[in-house]
């Protein structure tokens, strides 16, 4: 059969020969066969430093178009429509490892001118980093065919674009500029070498960025002759505080060099008929093809420089560490902090800043048993160095900040080398015996190390194993002292909310075991000789201080387990001090919002029963007349306050209030009325409920409702927002630090006094706010119980009794500094014989209370730049606490003053740098803040003008100190090697050859305002308010 049977025509025959000359299903056409040729560089600057290159790089590309539209006869890149780009990338930068290495992919791009996959052979063994600077050059061949604004997929991630032309006519050189900025950028890949702690309300290196692209196109052959990109990422080293900002700028630059004809790309269209674009891709390379997207992979640093907490990512089989690291370099660089651990330095600056090098350093070792012992050896924390003779020179010495470090390091070897501490020290201790003095020195040492060390210390670890958190439980089971025991549950209650991996019921079980027995409010009469309830000797002040702590622990467990224990205390018709009573009835609204957690650990079925009959039974115990009149205003605002929590509609409130104010209980509404104010000023109450209780907390009158407070509203002196006349509660807000309102501290004194003056509770909180939120830093509770038998209208033989509560003074303290708590310390208990006698066992200089050495701020980021470059941001945020007391008496005037200094010092620096597989990785970028000061609270007393005879005062009587820094020369973090010779040396803060100081300020101190009727009590009393 000839042609001309089957295709009689002439536009038959032409269709003819184009099928012949182009027979692939997808219609393949090699152009030409023709390549563009393009210089290509980028590089990576700091805007303070913009003269130095942090990285660089510099290529030549060669693309080859393949189009997959028989229609088309463009030539050129842009506006051709459904295409192949062959896309070689040859390394000309300085790099020796990177230099003359190839690269090779097919990008395959839909219609509209998008990215819709890329081949890249099997056999390229390509580092992530150059496969990210590869990616990040075919994405500026990504351009919309229309210039369409939408959604794209390129090295940045999936961004929105928009489009626009800069001279839509053509030049005099035939050209056409484009520019295309993207937003919203999201990546489609996640790092895994990350991790986040903060103790702060900070979401830590926040940034914004900036990226622009704008391409000149030839207008005749749309040729793409040159691209330039921009990209512009703003870090800030501490969310929301002004001038912590670094900016970095991403330059990429493609230049078209020639276009050349090269007969060896052409794909012979007749051998490839059937082919689709995948098998042309693996036709043009040679090689079967794998698909990729074109958003950047994340590199995993070095196994040997590591130094990342996600240990399980990195190779832990190590063979001779003692090979590659010197027992002598670990030594001198933990010799070399010892001054800086020193207990006199708690509260600075540099010291805390050579404690940043240490952790560091500490992180660099391997997880893996023989760096386990060498820095056993090293620190001589741990057995075998414990023994009876080390163990006089350890007591109270620096090893106990040491121990702090390593907690703080957090790595498996650091957290191993504590552990064994811990189990050393209570096997030395023999906790097991409750006789609280054993006559043996070395036993009496072991004990203080333990539990007056080590074990608060174990408070501020975070993240422990389940394993790590039975073998803490296993230590502290035994203890058979009372306070001990309170030491370690404390501890334990404090770790519960980070244990990873809990759903082992039997731990939860084992510690809500040891906890239950401190809620026990009847007495066992055949309890054994080391129960906690023993019949006959237990006193009531030894009975309410058991309950104060068992009532902490259950509100930090949220013990869900034991809320109806706590329900009988809060609610029920048991004889406890007020003061308890209250605090269970705070504790019981912190259980009662745990419904899920109870699921897990508890009856369902018996806690909905006590949820469903909660919020009758507190509105009940409200409104029921007290039995002690005197304790209305303490038990009645704590159960209003819970009220709040569990219901805060408007009628609920109103109704309580209007009700309160027909049995005439006027003290306790004008209370509620003070709190109600002090929340809405808080915006802690919605703004509707607030307007309705008569705060005015907006001028809106769209759907103002104002709800029937009965009497409660009617009086107008029932809601004025300054402090009671009567004094019998104060609430003073006021401000430690603001900065430009970017970072402000705030505090907070809540104060409710008895009918007497008396004191029956105090709270100071001390708040931090900045653009992501409000955090608690720190807390300091008093609660008391019968200071009114010190009113000197009192018998004195009445006040030695202890007869009774009313002649029994008791004060209890509690303290919490961001997330952990400290336990509940009865700092006095007796009369007035009691108080006197303290008297003379005071001491007028300060005398340390507690030391805290722990991470504020831990996190490890990951930041891609569309020119491939991954930028790593470690912050690292160190807090250093001291609080100390005094107390200045004089018997014979009855009289005194107290003190509590708190010294705070605070370090937090930022290690940026980029991540780079064919070489160490070298800091970009080091950049640091910190503060430290000192505040004074002093109380005056004179025991005979109870209840005026009470003064407070509050100051900052130093500068309060601020610094910023920045690292003079990139500073690579620390590496064990075989290779190199490894020694470390600490970089002093203050040496201008290492750090270049941005900013140094001293801020004046001040006095805090503690009220008007504090204020007039302090000037009739005189005296001294600087200790």
């Amino acid at each position: 059969m000839c042609a001309m049977d089957v295709c009689p025509s002439r536009g038959c025959l032409l269709l003819l020969v184009f099928l012949l000359q182009c027979y692939n299903p997808v219609n393949c056409k090699n152009v030409g066969p023709k390549t563009f040729v393009y210089s290509y560089t980028a590089n990576l600057t700091e805007d303070s430093r913009p003269d130095r290159i942090i990285q660089s790089v510099k290529a030549q590309v060669s693309v080859t178009p393949y189009l997959l539209n028989p229609v088309q006869t463009q030539i050129g890149l842009i506006g051709v429509g459904k295409k192949l780009l062959h896309v070689e990338v040859i390394f000309e930068d300085d790099n020796s490892e990177r230099k003359h290495t190839k690269i090779e992919a097919v990008a395959e791009f839909k219609s509209d001118g998008l990215l819709q996959k890329l081949h890249i052979p099997t056999k390229s063994h390509s580092k992530i980093t150059d496969i990210n600077i590869f990616k990040g050059i075919v994405s500026l061949f990504v351009i919309n065919e229309n210039f369409e604004a939408g959604r794209e997929i390129d090295s940045s991630g999936a961004c929105q674009v928009v489009y626009a032309a800069v001279d839509n006519v053509a030049t005099e050189y035939n050209h056409i500029v484009i520019d295309k900025q993207k937003s919203s950028c999201k990546q489609l890949q996640k790092p895994l070498d990350v991790w986040r702690y903060s103790l702060l309300p900070t979401a830590g290196a926040s940034e914004a960025k900036q990226m622009y692209v704008r391409y000149k196109i030839n207008a005749q052959n749309k040729y793409l002759v040159h691209v330039m990109a921009y990209e512009g990422l703003t870090v800030s080293t501490f969310s929301g505080l002004d001038g912590t900002e670094v900016r970095f700028g991403s330059w990429q630059e493609l230049d078209l060099v020639e276009v050349i004809y090269d007969d060896r790309k052409a794909v012979n269209t007749e051998e490839h008929m059937l082919m689709d674009p995948n098998e042309v891709a693996v036709k043009i390379t040679g090689s079967p093809n794998t698909f990729i997207h074109l958003t950047p992979g994340f590199p995993l640093k070095q196994t040997t420089d590591a130094c990342s907490l996600n240990y399980q990512l990195f190779d832990t089989t190590l063979d001779n560490v003692s090979e590659r690291i010197q027992p002598p370099t670990l030594q001198q660089a933990i010799e070399g902090v010892r001054n800086n651990l020193q207990a006199e330095q708690m509260g600075t600056m540099q010291p805390l800043h050579a404690v940043v090098q240490l952790t560091h350093l500490l992180r660099c070792l391997p997880n893996h048993s023989g760096a386990v012992d060498l820095l056993i050896d090293a620190t001589s924390l741990s057995p075998p160095a414990i023994d009876a003779r080390l163990l006089y020179r350890q007591h109270e010495s620096w090893r106990d900040q040491l121990v702090e470090v390593l907690i703080g390091c957090g790595t498996p070897t650091c957290i191993s080398v504590v552990l064994k501490r811990l189990e050393a020290l209570t096997e030395a201790a023999v906790v097991s015996q409750p006789v609280k003095h054993t006559g043996h020195a070395e036993v009496e040492l072991a004990r203080k190390m333990l539990f007056n060390k080590l074990w608060p210390a174990l408070s501020y670890m975070r993240e422990p194993a389940s394993e790590t958190y039975r073998r803490m439980i296993a230590c502290c089971r035994p203890v058979a002292i009372v306070i001990n025991q309170v030491i370690c549950l404390t501890t334990l209650s404090n770790l519960w909310p980070y244990v990873i991996n809990k759903e082992d019921s039997t731990m939860r079980k084992s510690l809500i075991d040891l906890v239950e027995k401190f809620l026990i409010i009847d007495l066992h009469p055949n309890a054994s000789s080391d129960d906690l309830t023993l019949q006959g000797f237990e006193k009531d002040t030894a009975k309410n201080s058991r309950l104060i702590v068992g009532l902490t622990i259950a509100k930090n467990l949220k013990a869900t387990e034991l809320i109806h224990l706590v329900t009988k205390i809060a609610l029920g018709s048991v004889e406890v001090f007020p003061t308890v009573e209250a605090t269970a009835i705070r504790t019981l609204v912190v259980l009662a919002d745990e419904e899920e957690h109870f699921k897990l650990h508890g009856s369902n079925v018996e806690f909905q029963l006590q949820m469903n009959n909660l919020k009758p039974n507190v509105i009940g115990k409200l409104l029921k007349a007290p039995v002690r009149p005197e304790n209305d205003i303490l038990i009645g605002l704590a159960l209003f306050n819970t009220l709040l929590e569990l219901d805060s509609s408007p009628e609920t409130i109103s109704f309580v209030l209007k009700e309160l104010a027909k049995q005439k209980r006027w003290p306790l509404v004008r209370v509620c009325r003070l709190l109600i104010s002090d929340l809405c000023a808080n915006e802690v109450l919605s703004i509707s409920t607030c307007n309705c209780l008569g705060e005015n907390a907006s001028g809106d009158s769209v759907n103002f409702f104002l709800c029937d407070l009965g009497a409660a509203g009617g009086w107008s002196g029932l809601s004025i927002k300054k402090e009671s006349t009567d004094g019998q509660a104060i609430f003073i807000p006021g401000e430690l630090f603001n900065l430009n309102d970017s970072l402000i501290v705030k505090y907070e004194l809540q104060l409710l006094t008895g009918v007497e003056g008396e004191l029956k509770s105090s709270n100071l909180l001390v708040d931090l706010l900045n653009i992501d939120g409000e955090g608690r830093l720190f807390e300091f509770n008093i609660t008391a119980n019968g200071l009114d038998a010190f009113a000197p209208s009192l018998n004195v033989v009445s006040l030695t009794s202890g007869s009774s509560f009313d002649t029994v003074g008791w004060i209890n303290i509690g303290l919490k500094n961001l997330d952990t708590i400290l336990p509940p310390w009865t700092v006095f208990s007796g009369g007035l014989s009691d108080l006197l006698q303290s008297f003379w066992s005071t001491v007028s200089t300060p005398t340390s209370l507690l030391q805290v050495l722990r991470p504020i701020l831990d996190e490890r980021q990951y930041r891609t730049f569309a020119a491939g470059w991954t930028l790593i941001i470690d912050t690292f945020g160190l807090m250093s606490l001291e609080l100390s007391g005094a107390v200045d008496a004089s018997v014979w005037t009855r009289s005194g003053r107290s003190l509590i200094r708190t010294r705070l010092g605070v370090v937090n620096e930022v290690n940026m740098y980029v991540v780079d597989e064919t070489e160490k990785s070298g800091s970009a970028l080091i950049q640091g803040f910190g503060g430290e000061v000192e505040f004074d609270f002093i109380t005056r007393t004179k025991v005979f003008d109870l209840p005026e005879g009470i003064c407070m005062s509050m100051s900052r009587s130093n500068d309060m100190r601020i610094l910023r820094w920045e690292a003079v020369h990139p500073m690579p973090s620390f590496q064990f090697s075989r290779s190199k010779k490894t020694s470390f040396n600490y970089r002093d803060l203050m040496n201008s050859e290492d750090y270049h100081i941005l900013h140094s300020a001293n801020i004046p101190g001040v006095s805090y305002d503690l009220g008007l009727n504090n204020t007039l009590r302090c000037n009739r009393m005189s005296g001294r308010n600087l200790w």
